[in-house]
């Protein structure tokens, strides 16, 4: 028995038209998941249509079309093909066509885009939505989410580790984040409009390549598969010790000032017992001369009294 039908529509660019792409029903299957729209950024789904090759979807509008206790229960999501004017190429794909490891192709401190994804949220039979916290196979609540800029701060056989960037500035003043340098914003299209960035190194993340692109440069809006973009010297320094402060290792910080405050002690010390190994082979020589000063002295005055 049919419980839940979901029907995706596209909206054509420049035009009032809606077209069914396809449908999704679900005999005997009391649950199904729906996009969430967010209100922040442009949530998008995953799903391949039948005639159409794109994979990529927008999502304009996710509504209930049947009316209650009506069953089977009937939703429509509107959706637009996605555009970019530039090919993204996902560093998988660089991988593949290059036949290189990806620590030939990515460095550390460099910058790219990650897709993480959106939330869903499920559809019961009855007509109510809930929470997908039962469904732990799709994203949940606090974690990561939407295509976002990040740092690449290690690169394992088949994975990257990255530190995720928010514009979100309640994050300023946590030791365990980094606010990026606008002059290394200004190199990239989309971030580099003026927002304030910060680097959250306390939330590190381990992601697939297929989910890595490298970012649109300022200007020419090109994405090079060379990840050329990186963060600045003096970044590279203040995401380190950020770091350790993710990690608690604050007193290690601390430890390591007090070994450089003592070894430049050690060093002044070694320094002044050097000038005194000086001063005693001077005054061993000038010991010696007294020495025998004395002795032809004495010498000449028992001559005298002789």
């Amino acid at each position: 028995m049919q419980k839940i039908v979901i029907r995706y529509l596209e909206r054509i660019s420049g035009s009032a038209s809606i077209n069914l792409l396809g449908q999704e029903i679900f005999d005997d299957i009391c649950e199904a998941l729906l996009p969430v729209i967010d209100p922040k950024s442009q949530s998008f789904i995953v799903k391949r249509f039948d005639g159409n090759s794109n994979y990529r979807w927008d999502v304009e509008q996710v509504s209930c079309t049947s009316a209650a206790g009506v069953s089977p229960v009937t939703y429509e999501i509107v959706l637009s093909s996605f555009h970019h004017a530039k090919p993204i190429v996902y560093l998988s794909t660089t991988k593949k066509k290059t036949n290189s490891s990806l620590n030939k192709i990515v460095k550390p401190f460099s910058l790219v885009e990650v897709e993480y994804g959106f939330f869903q949220t499920v559809l019961k039979a009855d007509g109510s939505v809930g929470s997908n916290k039962r469904y732990s196979n799709t994203l949940q609540h606090g974690e990561m989410r939407k295509r976002r800029l990040a740092v690449v701060i290690k690169i394992n056989q088949s994975s990257l580790q990255v530190v995720p960037v928010t514009c979100d500035n309640t994050q300023s003043g946590n030791k365990s984040v980094i606010e990026l340098e606008a002059s290394t914003l200004s190199k990239l299209d989309f971030y580099g409009r003026g927002k304030r960035s910060f680097a959250l190194c306390d939330m590190i993340e381990t992601v697939a390549p297929s989910r890595v692109y490298p970012p649109a440069q300022s200007g020419t809006k090109l994405r090079s598969t060379a990840y050329s973009l990186r963060l600045s010297k003096s970044e590279i320094a203040l995401l380190t010790i950020a770091l350790i402060h993710s990690a608690g290792y604050t007193k290690y910080l601390e430890d390591v000032k007090k070994i450089a405050e003592l070894e430049q002690s050690v060093n002044q010390l070694k320094s002044e017992l050097d000038e005194l190994k000086v001063y005693k082979v001077l005054a061993g020589i000038l010991s010696k001369d007294l020495v025998s000063d004395l002795d032809s002295a004495r010498a000449i005055m028992d001559e005298e009294v002789g």
